[in-house]
């Protein structure tokens, strides 16, 4: 009964593969604890950021030839060239891995948990079991499996999602425990493997971003998320009229900003949600210390009361605040329509109660050095796939679409320059050349959109899907 549930489980895990090792029979090494799994976590951290700091590197390691990986798998040159954002261990996902690798194997290909702090945008989960005879270190176990993913996510034919090689993830968990399993009818030790990935950035957080980058483009967009009239806006502060009728760049994701509003908004959680401006929290030091090159940023903070049940969305309750904000405080401060900003990070703390939560959502804007004359050579495109059931033709929380595949192919020769997938929030972000003609195919859920595309600026996308006809509008 362990091992067939043992391979139920392995049957949702993305990579799945039997090894043996050894020759001569050895007692089982049974049981589900691992006296080095401290140990293991580590190794197997230390290995995935080997492999994520310079993937061409690490590849010729394994016999693959430099150049042929570059010519074959163009949609990575991002990655090839620059490496990828390092992870670290996170307890949560630690804990998501061990419930995933359990025997019984209940709580694997859960969705991300609904706890407010563990809503991630992108999550994901790999693994597998490697058997053998007498002894193996656990470390020389998860290298089998780590490498084995790698190879499977340099094929060239591969169409499911990146693990190891995904740029959105940042964060990570690691369970390895020993156990046994029975190969062709004889009892093998073994050990268990899951290694769950995460993007630092939570779910509602990248909602956020996605209205806002919604209004920039057309700020009357406003209008119809705040549920208000054009006159009832003057009649509150008319300097909104600039904002409203001007068009902004998108506001591009900025770890280093993420991680100065997400500081920030710990800060004022702890201290009696009192966001008072001070000169020992100046948003461009403190982006700076998170590793911000721009030379200004704008912030705007909220606090918001969400109601477990029967509320709005938390992502709207944030946005339509912080919208209120912008309203209120224009022309001396401006910061959603700021029209310098061209990168942006949101962060989250919350406070839970009984009935209801408190939120901080603290948004950084940065204004970086930019040559405005200068013709772009790459753009960077913020997109969002979503399903318009309100019918409004707006992205609004829940309307969503995530893991959606989105190709990009350059017209002039075929060669497909991207592969990515949505987040839990339906964002997807892309680095094109600027200037050239694309086509941009997004699938999701059996539906496929394709659309041509050029560009010369950053861009902000946004792709409603078409309902099916047993879905009208809300």
């Amino acid at each position: 009964m362990q091992n067939k549930l043992g391979m139920k489980r392995l049957a949702n895990i993305s990579a799945i593969f039997l090894v043996i090792v050894g020759c001569s029979f050895g007692s089982a090494h049974g049981g589900t604890e691992d006296p080095g799994l401290t140990k293991v976590q580590l190794y197997t951290l230390d290995l995935i950021n080997k492999i994520r700091l310079d993937p061409l590197s690490y590849a010729e390691t394994l016999g693959y030839d430099r150049n042929a990986l570059i010519a074959g798998l163009p949609w990575m040159t991002d990655a090839f060239k620059e490496g990828l954002p390092l992870c670290g261990l996170n307890a949560d996902l630690n804990a998501r891995a061990e419930l995933g690798n359990s025997i019984d194997g209940s709580a694997l290909g859960a969705e991300a948990g609904t706890a407010p702090g563990s809503d991630y945008s992108r999550i994901g989960e790999m693994g597998g079991v490697v058997s053998f005879y007498d002894f193996m270190p656990a470390e020389f176990a998860c290298k089998i499996i780590v490498v084995n993913q790698l190879k499977q996510e340099l094929d060239p034919n591969r169409i499911a999602k990146l693990y190891l090689l995904n740029p959105g993830f940042d964060s990570l968990g690691v369970s390895v425990r020993g156990g046994v399993q029975s190969v062709d009818g004889a009892r093998k030790n073994a050990y268990f493997a899951t290694m769950s990935f995460a993007s630092s950035r939570l779910k509602p957080e990248v909602q956020v971003l996605n209205m806002v980058n919604q209004v920039r483009v057309n700020p009357m967009d406003a209008l119809e998320y705040l549920d208000i009239s054009l006159r009832d806006v003057l009649n509150n502060n008319w300097n909104i009229i600039y904002s409203l009728y001007s068009k902004f760049d998108p506001l591009m994701d900025s770890a280093a900003l993420h991680g100065s509003a997400q500081n920030y908004s710990k800060h004022v959680a702890s201290n009696g949600f009192n966001h008072a401006p001070s000169q020992d929290n100046v948003p461009l030091l403190r982006a700076v210390n998170f590793g911000y090159s721009g030379f200004a940023v704008g912030e705007t903070v909220s606090n918001t009361v969400h109601f477990y049940e029967n509320d709005l969305p938390l992502a709207s309750k944030i946005f339509s605040s912080m919208l209120m904000n912008e309203i209120n405080s224009l022309p001396w401060d401006s910061v959603l329509f700021s029209s310098d900003a061209a990168e942006a990070g949101l962060g989250l703390c919350f406070v839970p109660g009984t009935d209801y939560m408190l939120s901080v959502a603290t948004l950084d804007v940065g204004k970086a050095v930019v040559d405005k004359m200068a013709i772009p050579v790459v753009v960077q495109v913020y997109g969002v796939v979503y399903s318009d059931r309100d019918g409004n033709g707006l992205y609004s929380p829940g309307e969503e679409a995530g893991n959606a595949s989105v190709i990009v192919t350059r017209k002039i020769d075929g060669c497909i320059m991207k592969k990515v997938f949505t987040d839990n929030a339906g964002h997807f972000s892309l680095n094109i050349s600027a200037s050239q003609e694309y086509r941009i195919d997004i699938s999701a859920g059996g539906t496929m959109v394709s659309l041509g595309a050029l560009y010369d600026r950053n861009s902000f996308l946004p792709i409603p899907l078409p309902l099916p006809p047993s879905a009208p509008p809300e």
